[in-house]
């Protein structure tokens, strides 16, 4: 099968490859038909017009009554008749000014929001209150001093309303909703100027508010009579079936990161690599992130292909496929053949994504800093120190040309090692949104029942996989950074090993190389008080660090989870025993130290898959040894003595000295 690139498109090639799309000469445009996502037939105005007049009717009927209970709360407020169509009238005018106003409100004053940590939606409520006593044509006595009764009256008020609401599964999920906004950011994207504004981030921070809250209440009301009563109005409201029904929470979290789109789906990948810190169902459900996220319409991948190579399709490939072969967080593939006859895949950009994520991220660094500047627990893990280096990553993503540059520089490290393969880029037909590379057939690692029929060797492919991540990380210090199972495959006619997906890589200095590899023989050796030395030249200084309680939890994490751990030892599992108590005492690793930890985790988990009775660590280290054998033996090592010598020189003649 080809390869779709792309972080999390391997495993929907394989299910969707035999599907056969239209050809040139046949009936349709090629690059217009339906998607997965574009198909089913629309519900007629008639038939939508039903549910909507429902719903209108049962949130004035809720909104008349949070006004009822919110008044009989507050004696000091009156509202003048207090009957039945009074208070109608009231939850009219409330759910205009709900639905119209708060959300204008919020955007103006997001920032604000995070500044206060959410606090000052007090102040909006307020003056929502305010707005509805205003504009009332009904009279409303209040008692002295005003603004504290127009303050309680709206906190109670939100609160009763919510309360409604959420009795009444009025603020149930809507699957696909997030699609509303589409215009909005397709204006965004096409003015560059306006990515990372203040105004476009508090857009951004009420659309996942909005989804955050809905889905939150389903997870926390769904097993309860509550939840019984708020599937039996969703019922009244609409026909259609319920798509959150039955689903389990991590289920529903991982629906709720593909609604809040590209950076937090990569977020849910993230965590789902985490296989050892997550419970089995969590971790299921989180790493169907890696290949099931919903492709976009064919159509729109042809305008960005045009734009961006500055030609349609059809005068650039002599064949493209309009259905994808599957679909990530970031972008999603086509199958494609070049003028020249050779087979490739094209990785087309999802739209508007550069000015969601930029937004995405621009919220998130603000919170963290406010979280920071209040809370200890936040300045204890560096929360935004975190973000950044998140933010960082996805950014350096978004760019294609530095996946580009990443393959051709990691397969030029791994030309040395048979039996690994790094696709090929084609630079004529990339750019920063649309990247072309040979298309290659392949297999998930973690697939053993497909490899076992293949006949593949399992275990030795496990060694060939440890070698080449030892090489990347520990002897070149350039590694994939996400070798998570949907980016690493193995061809089952050749049996060769093929990385993909190289938009997150990380890069090691020859000192933290060292210090990796001596965790190894630490591990290997046993040697747990070397294991808390190495740990802390790893780390970032610390002055206040409690040296003796370090070195002492660091030793019990390595005894408990490695020596005499109750299952069989796992390197993931003492990991982040040792993360803990790096937390713990205050200490961090660098961006770098700690996604090349990670990706050792992930290789872990992909070596033992392959091969359950490989002691890891031993064939890590054996590797490691043979590959540092290979680099200083004879000529090679005259060589890099030499090159060592001169930079030595140079750096000493930088500094004005003489050797």
């Amino acid at each position: 099968m080809g390869r779709p690139a792309g972080g999390s498109l391997a495993g929907r090639a394989l299910r969707v490859g035999a599907a056969r799309p239209a050809r040139r000469g046949e009936k349709g445009d090629r690059m217009s038909h339906q998607t997965p996502d574009d198909r089913g037939s629309r519900p007629t105005a008639r038939a939508r017009r039903g549910p909507g007049l429902r719903r209108f009717a049962l949130q004035l009927t809720a909104n008349a009554l949070a006004i009822s209970l919110a008044l009989a709360l507050l004696p000091p407020i009156r509202l003048a008749g207090g009957t039945p169509r009074t208070y109608l009238g009231a939850g009219l005018l409330f759910s205009l000014i709900n639905n119209l106003v708060k959300p204008l409100l919020i955007v103006l004053v997001g920032q604000l929001l995070i500044r206060s940590t959410g606090l000052f939606l007090l102040v909006v409520n307020a003056a929502l209150f305010a707005l509805l006593i205003h504009l009332s044509p009904f009279d409303w006595t209040i008692a002295a001093p005003r603004w504290l009764w127009v303050l309680l009256a709206s906190a109670l008020l939100a609160l009763a309303v919510a309360a409604v609401d959420a009795l009444l599964g009025l603020d149930r999920p809507q699957v696909d909703a997030a699609g509303r906004l589409d215009r909005f950011w397709q204006r965004v994207e096409r003015r560059p100027g306006l990515h990372g504004k203040a105004l476009v981030e508090n857009v951004r921070l009420q659309q996942v508010r909005d989804l955050v809250w809905r889905y939150g209440l389903d997870i926390a009301l769904g097993p309860t009579l509550v939840g019984t009563l708020r599937a039996a109005v969703g019922r009244y409201l609409s026909p259609q079936p319920d798509p959150l029904a039955g689903l389990s929470t991590p289920a529903k979290v991982r629906l709720l990161l593909q609604e809040l789109g590209p950076t937090y789906v990569k977020f849910g990948q993230m965590l789902s690599s985490q296989v050892a810190a997550l419970p089995a169902e969590w971790s299921a459900e989180l790493a169907q992130l890696q290949d099931s996220v919903p492709p976009f319409a064919a159509a729109r991948a042809q305008a960005i292909i045009g734009e961006e190579l500055g030609a349609p399709p059809d005068q650039l490939f002599a064949d493209l496929e309009p259905t994808p072969l599957a679909a990530a967080s970031l972008a999603q593939v086509h199958r494609a053949t070049l003028p020249g006859g050779e087979p490739v895949v094209v990785k087309v950009q999802r739209p508007q994504i550069v000015a969601m994520v930029t937004a995405d991220l621009g919220v998130m660094t603000k919170l963290a800093r406010t979280l920071e500047s209040r809370y200890a627990w936040a300045r204890r893990l560096n929360l935004g120190g975190v973000v950044a280096e998140f933010a960082a990553g996805v950014l350096k993503e978004l760019d294609f040309q530095n996946e580009a540059y990443h393959a051709r520089r990691l397969a030029a490290g791994m030309a040395a090692l048979p039996g690994v393969q790094i696709p090929r880029i084609y630079d004529a037909y990339s750019s920063a949104r649309v990247l072309t590379m040979a298309y290659v057939q392949g297999l998930k690692l973690t697939d053993t029942a497909a490899l076992d029929a293949a006949g593949v060797d399992r275990a030795a492919l496990a060694r060939t996989f440890v070698r080449a991540l030892v090489k990347q990380i520990l002897i070149d210090g350039f590694f994939h950074g996400d070798p998570h199972p949907g980016n690493v495959w193995v061809d089952p006619q050749t049996g060769r090993l093929i990385f993909l997906d190289l938009g997150l890589v990380g890069e090691l200095r020859p000192a933290q190389r060292v210090d990796l590899i001596d965790l190894l023989v630490c591990l290997n050796q046993g040697d747990a008080p070397g294991l808390a030395d190495v740990t802390l030249r790893l780390c970032e200084a610390q002055p206040a660090l409690d040296e003796r309680a370090f070195r002492a939890d660091i030793e019990r994490a390595f005894y408990q989870y490695w020596v005499f751990y109750a299952a069989e030892a796992s390197f993931a599992g003492m990991m982040n025993q040792v993360l803990r108590a790096l937390s713990a005492h205050g200490l961090r690793l660098s961006r770098e130290l700690t996604l090349a930890i990670k990706a050792i985790i992930q290789g872990e988990v992909i070596a033992l898959a392959l091969n359950p009775q490989m002691n890891w660590v031993q064939v890590a280290f054996d590797e490691t040894l043979g590959l540092l054998g290979e680099q200083l033996s004879g000529a090679r090592a005259a060589q890099t003595l030499k090159l060592q010598a001169l930079r030595t020189l140079r750096a000493l003649r930088r500094q004005g000295l003489r050797p």
